[in-house]
């Protein structure tokens, strides 16, 4: 007997899918069926299945055939045969059953095609919606506000999103990424030269191809390398291709150049293949060929290679450089290098170093005078010359700073390698002043950050210094050194003015981890009457387990007296009363796991911040004050910022925030603000995430 049947089948997206986030998840659901329509295949029916047959039980076989007798006994074998009368009931039956089954499958068929006409009704409003939101979504792409921004704003925000970025670009970021959202954005970026000006020389190094578990031989012999260089090749290929398109498509326009992880390849692999040292070649004069082109330049480089590639430049090949930024990693060279002066005719404005190698300030001729920024970041960990003291560290890094007559902004950071060994310097040293000109030295400098490990007193190191325009001071103290403002035993405030006179004319002022106790601190702040903006961490370190020689530092924090003394009370809110420090109208303080004494309670912050912002507020001139309006943070006349340690506490920082926030009351919104840190001790994660204003 043959059984004809048509199978339909549709696929349906639904949007309800449980697994529908997964990336991998199929959000399609199957549906088939088959229907009695002859003509479309033919499939035989299988054959009697005896096994099957003794798997039914009676139960089941009275569920499936509702007689009143019990049949169970004519299903037991072939060999049993049914009598004549019982014959005639059951053929009586079996005819009655195939009636209702034809009358079901008719009912089961209609509903099956009353199903397929909805299943093609529902494909069809799928695919009707789907083009629906298509529209709509193109629609909402033709309102979104993006569109209504000029062109020239537009093509502003496609710089910003490629200045400083260290990694070499790439598809999926900026400027390429920008080219593949849509053609009107990426005929823009096309368009735009300055949008390609960003370059970075990402050199092969030779971790890539050098298989050794060692970084160095023992005897800092050369390495063998790969003798496939294919990949470093390609590399290097690639390399020069996306420099020649940024170069082709910036025009003419200034160029921004990084040159990191130059190939040290040439120092330590044997025997290159004449193919890598093609390109390798290539790679270099295309670099040299930017110089002249260049507004800024950035090198992160070793050491040994950096001079040997300076001495190899003509001089002026940097004639337009306005921004330089020196990185040097370890020194390979044994014996000192020689002075370069490739820089020496460039116009330079911004000066970056950081080197282990204080002498290189003196080697690396730079237009000292041109230098309107400046920042440098020494220490005398790997100098293989003559003993480096502290002192003469010093000593280099103030004469420099005296030849840059015309700075603005000065951040001096120097580390001795040889703490705490080393004494500090001497409380009577007399620095040499370098010749300089006719101008006053160092008079248009505004801004400056000394930060030190070395034990020493900010009064001793910057003695001597003419600083008449300076507005900005910050000194802080590095790892585990004693900075602070004057010699131990000397008179602070005479000491203050007579080596530091320019501080009474301060505006801003930060002091983080400098060694000063509470009453030179109130000394320092009665000089100090300009002050709009002070930002004080105070407090020591101490090791918990000394008798166990444990290394563990913990920085305990300390800001009690200093809340004490700038919190104003009731009847001192008086006009003709003078605070301390009565233009203050920004207070930087930290909240540290450890404290030296008791802990200051939430509702002492509260205090100095309702009596600052009262005190600002009634001797304002600034008529938006006085108008009754909710006062913004960034309008307000008094903001105190708290940096919250929390080391990998952050439910810690959270109740900390909440708790401020619930003392000081309302007002929180127009005068607090936190952030948090890492740790206050040593400089980890605590003078990075400062408030900057």
């Amino acid at each position: 007997m043959e059984h004809c049947y048509s199978i339909f089948e549709f696929k349906y997206k639904d949007l309800n899918h449980p697994k529908l986030s997964h990336p991998l998840a199929n959000p399609y659901v199957n549906y088939s069926w088959k229907v009695e329509e002859p003509g479309i295949f033919s499939s035989k029916t299988k054959g009697f299945d005896p096994e099957r047959v003794a798997r039914i039980s009676s139960a089941e076989t009275r569920r499936l055939v509702p007689m009143s007798q019990d049949i169970s006994s004519y299903i037991q074998g072939i060999g049993i045969a049914p009598t004549q009368v019982e014959t005639a009931i059951l053929e009586d039956l079996r005819a009655t059953r195939r009636k209702e089954i034809q009358e079901i499958k008719s009912q089961r068929d209609e509903m099956l095609r009353s199903i397929k006409t909805l299943c093609e009704d529902l494909l069809a409003m799928e695919e009707t919606l789907e083009g629906k939101t298509r529209e709509a979504a193109i629609i909402s792409s033709i309102l979104a506000p993006i569109r209504r921004l000029p062109l020239e704003l537009l093509i502003k925000i496609f710089c910003l999103t490629t200045r400083g970025q260290q990694a070499p670009p790439h598809y999926d970021r900026p400027p390429m990424v920008i080219c593949q959202v849509c053609t009107l954005w990426r005929n823009i970026a096309l368009k735009d030269p300055f949008l390609w000006t960003d370059i970075t020389f990402d050199y092969p190094v030779w971790e890539d191809y050098i298989h050794s578990d060692e970084e160095y031989g023992s005897d800092g012999e050369e390495l063998t390398p790969s003798r496939d260089e294919g990949p470093v090749i390609e590399d290097y290929q690639r390399l020069v291709r996306r420099v020649q398109v940024f170069v082709h498509r910036s025009g003419n326009a200034p160029l921004f150049l990084t040159i990191g992880n130059h190939p040290t390849d040439t120092i330590r692999v044997a025997n290159p293949s004449p193919m890598l040292q093609t390109c390798r070649q290539t790679a270099s004069n295309l670099m040299v060929s930017l110089f002249p082109r260049c507004r800024s330049v950035e090198f992160y480089v070793e050491h040994g290679w950096a001079i040997s590639f300076f001495k190899g430049l003509a001089q002026g090949v940097f004639s337009n450089l306005e921004r330089l930024e020196i990185n040097f990693s370890h020194e390979l060279t044994t014996g000192p290098p020689a002075e370069t002066r490739v820089f020496t005719f460039s116009s330079l404005r911004h000066y970056r170093l950081y080197s282990e190698f204080p002498r290189e300030l003196a080697r690396i001729s730079v237009p000292c005078s041109s230098l309107k920024t400046l920042e440098l970041v020494l220490s005398d960990g790997r100098s293989t010359e003559t003993e480096l003291t502290s002192a003469e560290g010093v000593r280099m890094w103030r004469n420099f700073l005296l030849q840059c007559t015309n700075l603005r902004d000065a951040f001096v950071s120097y580390s001795s390698k040889r703490f705490p060994a080393e004494p500090s310097l001497d409380e009577d040293m007399a620095w040499i002043t370098p010749n300089s000109d006719s101008r006053a030295p160092l008079a248009h400098l505004t801004k400056l950050h000394i930060r030190t490990n070395v034990n020493a007193s900010a009064s001793v190191m910057l003695r001597g210094l003419d600083l008449p325009a300076l507005t900005s001071l910050f000194l802080e103290t590095h790892h585990h050194g004693k900075f602070s403002l004057v010699p131990k035993g000397a008179v602070f405030t005479d000491t203050i003015l007579r080596e530091m006179p320019y501080v009474a004319q301060l505006t801003m002022l930060n002091l983080t981890r400098v060694a000063v106790d509470d009453e030179d601190l109130y000394s320092l702040l009665h000089i100090t009457t300009q002050l709009e903006i002070l930002s004080i961490l105070k407090g020591e370190i101490q090791t918990p387990n000394s008798s166990t020689r444990s290394m563990t530092k913990i920085w305990t924090e300390d800001s009690r007296g200093l809340i004490q003394f700038l919190t104003i009370n009731e009847n001192q809110q008086k006009k003709d009363f003078s605070p301390p420090l009565p233009r203050l109208r920004t207070l930087n303080l930290y909240y540290g796991n450890k404290t030296s004494g008791d802990r200051v309670p939430p509702s002492s912050y509260a205090q100095i911040a309702h009596s600052r912002y009262q005190w600002m507020l009634r001797h304002s001139d600034r008529p938006e004050l006085r108008s009754g309006k909710e006062i913004t943070f960034e309008k307000s006349p008094f903001r105190m910022c708290i940096v919250v340690e929390k080391l990998l506490d952050k439910a810690r920082y959270a109740a900390i925030t909440a708790l401020l926030q619930e003392a000081i009351g309302p007002l929180h919104t127009s005068v607090l603000r936190t952030a948090p840190c890492y740790s206050l001790a040593l400089g980890s994660g605590g003078w990075e995430s400062r408030f900057s204003w």
